[in-house]
């Protein structure tokens, strides 16, 4: 009988020793878990962060851009404007208002200007009569 109670009093020894290892290595598991889902979280963050300074850059670069070709347009609209008032103010006769046919063929007028400057991918060039404005920011 001692035997018996003996051999019983170990087998919940031994039980009672895989329990507390089950719960050791539960306890271990989820702090791994734990460790695993802050590190997701982190990575996720600086994916975001990432995204996020892409998307600044793009709009930043693309505002750029739009600024660099207005002002291609604009300088170049201001060059054909002044350059049609100089030609008016230099030809024109005193005491004349109306231009002779000779005179308007003899120094013809340039307005074919392109109304948006070709696009080559983020390269803006500008009217040949007016300066590169992505070259002068530098």
């Amino acid at each position: 009988m001692e035997h018996n109670e003996r051999k019983q009093q170990e087998t919940l020894e031994r039980e009672r020793q895989r329990q507390i290892q089950l719960a050791q290595k539960l306890d271990f598991m989820k702090q791994k878990k734990q460790e695993y889902l802050e590190y997701q979280r982190q990575v996720h963050l600086q994916q975001l962060a990432q995204q996020e300074f892409e998307m600044r850059t793009y709009s930043d670069q693309q505002r750029q851009l739009i600024l660099t070709q207005e002002q291609c347009l604009q300088n170049s609209h201001l060059s054909s404007m002044m350059s049609h008032d100089y030609n008016q103010m230099h030809y024109q006769q005193p005491f004349s208002t109306l231009h002779s046919q000779s005179t308007m063929n003899q120094y013809p007028m340039i307005t074919n200007y392109p109304t948006q400057p070709p696009h080559h991918g983020s390269m803006i060039t500008c009217p040949s009569n007016t300066p590169n404005l992505m070259n002068s920011n530098r």
